[in-house]
Order: C-alpha cells, then structure tokens, then sequence
C-alpha cells in the first residue's frame, strides 16, 4: 500500500481541507459511496481511494447537460 491513510477527523482536516462536514462525509461512507475499512471501530480511508472517489465526483460533474441553467418563472 502506497500513500496515505485517514481517520476521518484527519481526512476533514488534511484531504478536504473543511469543505465538507463531518455529518456529510458519515452519510457518504454510510450510503457506500466512498469506499473505507473499518479497523475495530475506526474507519480508515486510503488516499488513493479518496482522489478516485473525487475524480469521478468532478467527472460526473462536467458530464452533464451542457446548456445553461434556466430560471423557471413561478406561476401566480
């Protein structure tokens, strides 16, 4: 294994930098959508894991539809 590990103080702290909550990365892990290793009652998260997991945010993101956002006018 190669790179970093994580808890998840350090991972709010040193990958995300504060960009995200601690509420909101549990929420992630726990629906699955970021892999992690669970070592007794501490969960790990591997750096390389964390950059595909990001990557593949920032792809999603640039693949959707490519027409400008539109503001829809309420109805009176």
């Amino acid at each position: 294994m190669t790179g970093r590990v994580f808890t998840i103080k350090t991972v709010l702290s040193d990958y995300f930098q504060g960009a995200i909550g601690e509420t909101k990365l549990r929420e992630a892990i726990r629906q699955g959508k970021i892999p992690c290793a669970y070592i007794g009652a501490r969960i790990i998260l591997r750096e390389e894991t964390l950059d595909a997991w990001f990557s593949k945010q920032e792809e999603s993101s640039t693949n959707k539809d490519d027409r400008p956002c539109q503001l829809v006018k309420k109805r009176a």
